[in-house]
């Protein structure tokens, strides 16, 4: 197995830098200043009324990345073990799974959050500010979401079904949660909203 480009430069440059300064350091180089990068590694700084600690932000993202992970291994091993010997219809599937998927994920955000010292509290604050804009601006959005998921459960069109709507004519490939994917008799394919 061999890396790709950017990935081998990536780690040269950063195992070069860190031996560089690492030799610098052994040489009594810099000694005032890495005891203040260290302090402001472990302390954090803070920029108006957030306090930033790396080390903590480090943390929450290679916790939030580990998780992220088995949560991507945990659908894949629902989708193709457990569903395969369940009787669930392949649209009941798709939905149980993008709802694990997006429930899981939005988990791992606050657990990341909440790791990296942020106040969970103030989510509050984004969340009024988010129901006003699903409210105005993203209201046909959510009633695509919404659609697509009603699409999923109920069945009444499936991949492979001829249908027209408006001047789309064609066969079903793809319903997705938000739009659904039509190949037309040209050979085009149209996404239309849910």
């Amino acid at each position: 197995y061999t890396f790709p480009f950017w990935v081998s430069l990536f780690i040269g440059l950063v195992v070069g830098t860190a031996s560089l300064a690492f030799m610098l350091w052994l040489g009594g180089a810099f000694q005032e200043s890495y005891q203040n990068m260290r302090y402001v590694f472990s302390e954090g700084f803070e920029i108006g009324s957030l306090k930033i600690v790396p080390s903590s932000l480090i943390t929450a993202i290679l916790i939030s990345l580990v998780l992220v992970i088995i949560l991507s291994r945990v659908r894949h091993g629902i989708e193709y073990q457990w569903f395969n010997k369940s009787r669930l219809k392949k649209g009941p599937r798709e939905v149980v799974s993008m709802l694990f998927w997006y429930i899981g994920i939005t988990i791992v955000v606050f657990i990341g959050l909440s790791i990296a010292g942020f106040d969970i509290s103030n989510l509050t604050v984004i969340a009024g500010a988010l129901s006003v804009g699903i409210g105005f601006g993203l209201k046909n959005i959510v009633s695509n979401f919404v659609s697509g998921i009603i699409l999923l459960f109920e069945r009444p069109v499936k991949p492979g079904d001829w249908v027209e709507v408006g001047d789309t004519i064609g066969f079903i490939q793809k319903i997705k949660i938000r739009a659904t994917n039509i190949k037309t008799f040209d050979n085009s394919e149209v996404l239309v909203p849910n």
